[in-house]
């Protein structure tokens, strides 16, 4: 059968943890009094066996993706994901993603210029995809990480103002400085899914990426609370995104989604689930994946596998049939996730 995929939508959901995502509740953080605030609240809205908490968590992951797509990076169903760079912080795993490369330059999260050309970039570039690539983010950092000064690639993330003639569009951005997350870098991820939605509506990217950078922030305030109901919303939202996409024509049947996160955290109830870094806690390193679309075989919970953060860029390119060949070496596609 000929390839079917027409468009690439990566999402993201900064720092979460493969544990929530193939366990739901951590008992042991659940006990952790600094860090879970009314355990009992959590328990009966979130709670069961494993498979019951984390199918409440996401609904949409254990209804629609199980069945319709692959999920990746269970390590109690031996399948590995990861990312290969040396630091499993933010901006290095970003970069990873959308250039192939876990460069060991990008090596913190500043304000710097991605150096390497991205996938996104290169697409971006092609005669049929020009103007047709887009990020929207809550982390303020996507720009640079995108390098947009060159790439010329749209970013909306952060605070950026949104220019639009939609008075919806205004009143939203009108909030996002004073909707902000506890560390103040990042908007509120519901803001960064309304205007990827309106603009979606209004100009129907070819590939594009969403990222929620929520679930990370409340890990690292401490609140397991708000770090399990970012990721229950930022399920819903997903959910939401793809039926609305599904209703579009340009999009309907010819659409991979991709999700998955940028670095693990640490393991333990007390302060090292908070945070996240290999060289403190390289439990970081273990991520998960999940790719559901017209060419990829409805296979459910993968096992016995092993893929890594590094393959998604020549992922995106083999599905939107672009030649992405940098200089430098790169993960191959996933080819378990392409019939």
């Amino acid at each position: 059968m000929a390839q079917q995929t027409q468009n690439v939508v990566l999402v993201t959901l900064d720092g979460l943890r493969w544990e929530t995502l193939y366990r739901g509740l951590d008992q042991q953080i659940l006990k952790d009094k600094q860090s879970t605030s009314s355990p009992e609240n959590m328990v009966e809205k979130f709670g069961g066996d494993r498979v019951e908490s984390r199918a409440k968590i996401f609904p949409w992951v254990w209804s629609t993706a199980v069945q319709q797509g692959q999920l990746y990076g269970n390590r109690d169903r031996n399948a590995f994901c990861s990312v290969t760079n040396p630091y499993a912080i933010s901006y290095p795993g970003y970069s990873e993603m959308i250039t192939g490369y876990g460069d060991p330059r990008v090596d913190s999260n500043a304000k710097v210029d991605n150096p390497n050309i991205s996938v996104f970039e290169v697409v971006n570039k092609t005669k049929k995809f020009k103007n047709k690539v887009a990020v929207f983010g809550s982390w303020e950092r996507y720009p640079e990480i995108f390098n947009s000064k060159r790439s010329h690639i749209f970013v909306n993330a952060g605070f950026t103002k949104f220019e639009s003639d939609n008075f919806t569009d205004q009143q939203l951005f009108s909030m996002q400085d004073k909707l902000t997350g506890p560390c103040g870098c990042c908007r509120q991820d519901a803001l960064t899914f309304a205007l990827a939605k309106s603009y979606i509506k209004q100009h129907q990217p070819r590939l594009l990426q969403v990222s929620f950078n929520l679930t990370d922030e409340y890990a690292h305030a401490g609140s397991y609370n708000r770090y399990i109901e970012m990721a229950h919303n930022s399920d819903l939202m997903i959910g939401q995104l793809w039926d609305f996409m599904q209703n579009i024509k340009q999009y309907k049947g010819k659409t991979t989604f991709i999700i998955t996160t940028d670095h693990g955290r640490g393991m333990s109830p007390k302060s090292s689930w908070r945070d996240h870094g290999v060289s403190a806690l390289p439990d970081a390193a273990n991520t998960w994946m999940i790719v559901l679309g017209p060419d990829t075989k409805t296979t459910g919970e993968m096992i016995d596998t092993e893929i890594h953060t590094n393959q998604i860029a020549a992922t995106i390119a083999q599905l939107l049939k672009v030649d992405y060949q940098p200089p430098f070496e790169i993960g191959a596609p996933i080819s378990s996730a392409i019939q």
